[in-house]
């Protein structure tokens, strides 16, 4: 599937020398149409599971603070981050661990905390701080904003050991629209190939695609023993005088690395 999958697969032609050339370019063209729609059937959804973090994809995973405040369309200093953020499952779960610890306010903002907070933490902490010349009772708020952080940090990594934040997946919008691509293939007399094609929502990071296209060992291995296997079922399709036996196909589609 064009670079998708980094192998090479090398075919002993054997009862297939009784098809013309073209007849026999458009099973392989098949074939490698099946197997990579099986591929893609069974495999890419898995990209936006903890399957991805196996070592053949070099996955290092969110850090949970970033990925939380990302669904908020923020960054960790509170900066709008553009076009990111929505109503996605982790949007709203994110929004409610806010909603519950600090009204829904953000510490990592620079707005100020709601009234409500600052005196549910001076009724927490009588007589620790004094009112300041500057009206801040000597750091009260410095120190609220950094309990809020450490409590939304320990919330956002028990939500991510929930399960609540998957790979590659903030709105959920990648995640929909990745299944409906299309698989085109074409055959030659020297090579036969195919690609799968992933619509992407939007803009995406360069490092998002690289873990779509990277192709781990047993895919490729399932997708040359797929694309065999569809190669001998066309040939014992054909009458027994023109078809090869199994014990003669069993080495049409044998996997060698790139």
């Amino acid at each position: 599937m064009a670079d998708q999958i980094r192998a090479v697969w090398e075919f002993t032609k054997g009862q297939l020398l009784w098809m013309k050339t073209r007849e026999r370019n458009a099973v392989f063209k098949n074939a490698l149409a099946v197997a990579a729609g099986e591929w893609r059937t069974r495999y890419l959804g898995l990209r936006f599971t903890p399957y991805l973090k196996q070592r053949a994809f070099l996955y290092r995973g969110p850090n949970p603070v970033g990925k939380a405040l990302a669904s908020l369309g923020t960054n960790a200093k509170g900066g709008i981050r553009q076009g990111v953020g929505g109503s996605g499952e982790l949007n709203i779960r994110v929004r409610g661990i806010l909603q519950r610890i600090t009204g829904g306010w953000n510490p990592w903002s620079n707005q100020p905390p709601p009234l409500t907070l600052v005196n549910q933490f001076k009724e927490r902490n009588k007589g620790k701080y004094r009112v300041s010349l500057t009206g801040n009772f000597g750091g009260m708020l410095a120190d609220l904003r950094k309990e809020s952080k450490q409590k939304l940090k320990d919330a956002f990594r028990n939500l991510q050991a929930d399960g609540h934040m998957q790979p590659l997946v903030l709105t959920g919008k990648l995640r929909q629209s990745a299944p409906g691509g299309q698989v085109k293939s074409g055959a030659t007399s020297k090579n036969v190939t195919c690609v799968v094609t992933t619509p992407f929502p939007g803009k995406r990071a360069p490092i998002v695609g690289a873990y779509i296209r990277t192709i781990p060992e047993a895919e490729s291995a399932y997708v040359a023993k797929v694309f065999g296997n569809e190669i001998l079922k066309t040939v014992n399709s054909r009458p027994a005088s023109a078809a090869a036996t199994p014990q003669r196909s069993a080495g049409i589609a044998k996997q060698r690395v790139a």
